[in-house]
């Protein structure tokens, strides 16, 4: 009740500010356009902008407010997904790590397997077989040696 009374002085105070040429008569359809329905019409378009403005603050205010709630909103995603890609990256340091040390694992054994390879290459007594995949040299290696060493042992 007071807003409405402080409104109309408001309006009032306008209307009176203005000079009579100023305002602007309205014609309608009703032949009889007094100043008090001027003045009425006036009042009701004034008190219209007031409540416009009114409600474009309040609307306003809320698109704020949205704004500020979308805001935390896309702040929670941020760190979810950045909390995820980091998680992803160790895992992947990991399985880097797993796979690196599989290679070098898997390189000392070839090295390993080599070396074994070229020690049983060789004799006993320092010979150099042939090769280990076909027993019939190795045997007739290891016949012709033996009746090599048969005169010494005697």
């Amino acid at each position: 009740m007071a807003n409405s009374k402080r409104l109309f002085g408001v309006v009032r105070r306008k209307l009176l500010s203005r000079s009579p040429s100023s305002i602007t008569t309205i014609r309608s359809s009703i032949p009889e356009t007094t100043k008090e329905h001027i003045a009425a019409i006036k009042i009701q378009a004034y008190f219209r902008g007031h409540l416009a403005r009114r409600a474009f603050r309040a609307l306003r205010s809320l698109v704020k407010l949205q704004a500020v709630a979308r805001g935390v909103l896309v702040r929670r995603q941020a760190r979810i997904a950045l909390h995820c890609m980091h998680a992803l990256a160790r895992l992947q340091v990991r399985v880097r790590a797993r796979r690196s040390t599989r290679n070098k694992e898997r390189r000392e054994s070839t090295e390993i397997l080599t070396r074994l390879n070229q020690i049983t290459k060789r004799d006993v007594r320092g010979v150099v077989r042939e090769d280990l995949s076909e027993p019939g040299q190795y045997q007739r290696g290891l016949s012709s040696a033996k009746g090599a060493d048969s005169n010494e042992d005697i």
